[in-house]
């Protein structure tokens, strides 16, 4: 056995390389430096940043919206309420909601069902399809908003939502969730969730997902006891996982998004406002052109702004935990590469050097708060405006080459490359099948007018090759909207031989969008219309003034208006510190666990293990039992991270939220004294020293729990 620090009860060669390696690092970065330090990337969500509120400080979640009036009982008619917000397609490759089982996962809820893990395993649930739309009602924004986590034996529902009106995900949990229970639905600890989710929002494992049911082996023990849990099929392959991780991946881009739609134009003054406006208009063309393309010059002001604001460029959160395969080594044991707690580097830096992809990125993003029915609905009304007063009409010409194939003699295939190289000017490739004439297949796969960007993939109508003398002429319908908004009507193809010309003809029904989003401009500017401020983006804010502009019936919207929604409520987790009691009285080192772990172990909650709540008598009794589990963690610190079995407690996460340095709580005082406490519990209950290495070889989750009559395995 290791002789230890009579300080800390750690290894002092492993403290001794630990630091020799630190100084080492050091010295190579030490001394003269004839380059400028390279500006650092601004983060996204800044896990040193106040989580703020469990309570949102504006509007309510989604979540919210679905249940508080009347909160289903079960989990598959919560399911069922969600179906029917959701528009199903039928072209999906997997259509519905997403969902997958977890018998042995991360979450807090993962040793509810022990030693039974495959009887009940957890299920994930995420809604990736757009909104349903009824009569005067416009639906909720489900799509990547929406993510629950449910399992059976902890009566327990885990929700994360989007709340429109902050701007932000809400984490949420349903007490008592069960068929005959009276669920309750509360705000969670949100400093609690951030610890995990460091992107404030939904995290998923990388490929390949053997968590989940994707993982053959984990679907064979879960089939040997059900086919189905609670309406979820055991065997299904990876792309429902893989829909999940789509979608928690677009999730996570939210909050980039909003950080650029609310900081990158400013504050609240004209030109803000302004940039704003002409953001929302682009993500209108980008949304009505397919996803294709939108008009860029108007957007130079957010380029050029963001690259005054963040030099160093936008870091992303990383919602990727690794993949981890829960059938290897101690199974259900989740060991430090896999903890959710560790903290993540960056997804990816955004730079703002580039301001065209950055804008690109701003623009697709803002349109993904647009739904498929706004756009329709807006697409439909700029077409009923255009046939009561017909706007103005443009066309485009310029050489083609043709090539003909024939598969048959009634059969042909011709290939159309069009452009005299000219910018502005006309540039397409496009293909048409013949059949006696008439067109069974045709498309442009590339188009390109004026200097807009190039728009791939559009198709086109039916028709019928004609003759006209010496050339044959082939017209047909495009439904399809340039980058600028106006709509493309028509193509048409003359050609003799393999030498032939092209037109393209567009109308600018868009026209009464840029009315109706400067007459908002207006109103912003007189105080009656705050779609443009500094504030989130907001879709019901935003499309409903829109569309009441362009003339369309009013609707219904969601999720802005919390009048007659019960009150919020958040979880109780009032930090409770007893005093001495019945004439117990608490460790001396309970001060120092009260400070540093209070905030996740002080609660009424038995997730994570609340060793600290209770009265005095209680809160030492409790210490004492989970001293092994204290010791392990607390003894993690002392280990080079590589090194480390499991993750430290507190965990780094925690240390950022107080601004102290991982470095300095290591040498603490404090942490002393919680080792200490940990270390002289054990060495009083057998006799000698806890050994470190004999404690993690009998495996972490077969030490005392930290809650004596739990079944549940302390984290």
């Amino acid at each position: 056995m290791h002789t230890r620090d009579g300080r800390s009860g750690i290894e002092p060669d492993i403290r001794r390389s630990w630091a020799t390696g630190l100084a080492l690092a050091l010295a190579l970065c030490v001394g003269p430096v004839s380059w400028a330090a390279p500006l650092q990337a601004t983060p996204v969500v800044d896990p040193a940043a106040d989580p703020g509120d469990d309570i949102p400080p504006v509007g309510r979640s989604l979540f919210d919206h679905l249940v508080s009036r009347d909160m289903p009982g079960d989990f598959a008619s919560l399911r069922q309420r969600i179906e029917a917000q959701v528009q199903r397609r039928a072209d999906a490759t997997v259509p519905g909601l997403k969902q997958v089982l977890i018998p042995l996962g991360r979450s807090l809820q993962r040793s509810a069902a022990a030693p039974r893990f495959f009887e009940s395993p957890r299920i994930v649930l995420a809604v990736d399809e757009e909104p349903a739309t009824s009569t005067g009602y416009a639906g909720p924004m489900l799509k990547d908003r929406l993510y629950l986590g449910h399992q059976a034996r902890a009566d327990v529902l885990e929700v994360i939502s989007y709340n429109e009106a902050a701007g932000r995900f809400e984490f949420q949990v349903v007490k008592d969730f069960r068929p005959g229970g009276r669920p309750r639905v509360f705000y969670a600890n949100r400093r609690l969730c951030l610890a995990c989710h460091q992107n404030a929002a939904p995290i998923f494992s990388r490929p390949t997902w053997d968590e989940t049911n994707a993982n053959p082996n984990v679907a064979a023990l879960l089939n040997e006891h059900a086919p189905v849990f609670q309406g979820v099929p055991v065997d299904r392959g990876i792309d429902l996982p893989q829909a999940i991780d789509d979608a928690s991946g677009r999730a996570n881009g939210l909050a980039a998004v909003q950080l650029l739609w609310r900081q990158g134009c400013g504050e609240n003054d004209a030109a803000a406002r302004e940039c704003r406006a002409a953001l929302f208009v682009a993500a209108l063309q980008y949304r009505l052109s397919g996803n294709r393309q939108f008009e860029r010059r108007s957007t130079a002001a957010l380029a050029r702004l963001a690259r005054v604001r963040w030099p160093g460029g936008l870091a992303l959160p990383n919602p990727d935990i690794p993949n981890r395969d829960p059938l290897t080594g101690s199974r259900g044991e989740v060991t430090a590469p896999f903890d959710p707690l560790l903290l993540r580097p960056a997804l990816a830096t955004w730079s703002t050097d580039d301001g065209a992809t950055l804008t690109e990125r701003a623009v697709a993003g803002l349109a993904g708060f647009i739904a498929e029915a706004d756009a329709a609905r807006i697409d439909g009304q700029l077409a009923a405006l255009a046939r009561r007063k017909p706007p103005a009409q443009t066309s485009w010409s310029s050489p083609c080459t043709v090539t003909t194939s024939a598969a048959t003699p009634r059969r042909e295939r011709l290939s159309f490359g069009c452009s005299d190289g000219s910018v502005p000017g006309l540039a397409l490739a496009g293909d048409a099948q013949l059949d006696a004439g008439v067109v069974s297949g045709a498309r442009l796969r590339q188009l390109r007018i004026d200097d807009q960007g190039e728009l791939r993939e559009l198709p086109l109508g039916a028709g019928r090759a004609t003759a006209a003398g010496r050339e044959r002429v082939l017209s047909l319908p495009v439904r399809a909207r340039a980058a600028d908004g106006r709509a493309i009507t028509h193509v048409a193809w003359r050609w003799n031989g393999d030498k032939g010309s092209a037109q393209l003809t567009l109308i600018d029904d868009f026209a009464p969008v840029h009315r109706a989003v400067q007459a908002l401009l207006d109103a912003a500017r007189q105080g009656r219309f705050d779609g443009f401020d500094a504030l989130p983006f907001r879709r019901a804010r935003l499309m409903s003034a829109l569309e009441e502009d362009l003339g369309l019936p009013p609707l219904r919207w969601c999720c802005l208006d919390t009048a007659g929604l019960p009150p919020a409520q958040a979880e109780p987790a009032a930090i409770h510190i007893p005093t001495a009691q019945r004439g117990a009285s608490l460790p001396p080192a309970a001060s120092a666990f009260f400070a540093h772990c209070a905030a996740c172990h002080a609660t009424p909650n038995r997730t994570p293990p609340n060793f600290l709540w209770g009265d005095s008598a209680q809160v030492g009794h409790q210490l004492s039992q989970c001293a092994e589990r204290l010791y392990v963690r607390l003894a993690m610190w002392q280990l080079p991270p590589a090194q480390r079995p499991k993750t430290p407690m507190p965990p780094a996460a925690a240390l950022l939220g107080v601004h102290l340095a991982e470095a300095a709580w290591r040498d603490s005082a404090d942490l002393a004294r919680l080792v200490d406490f940990a270390r002289d519990t054990l060495a009083g209950d057998s006799g000698h020293a806890p050994d470190l290495d004999r404690l993690l070889a009998r495996g972490y989750d077969t030490l005392r729990p930290c809650l004596p009559d739990a079944d549940t395995a302390a984290r």
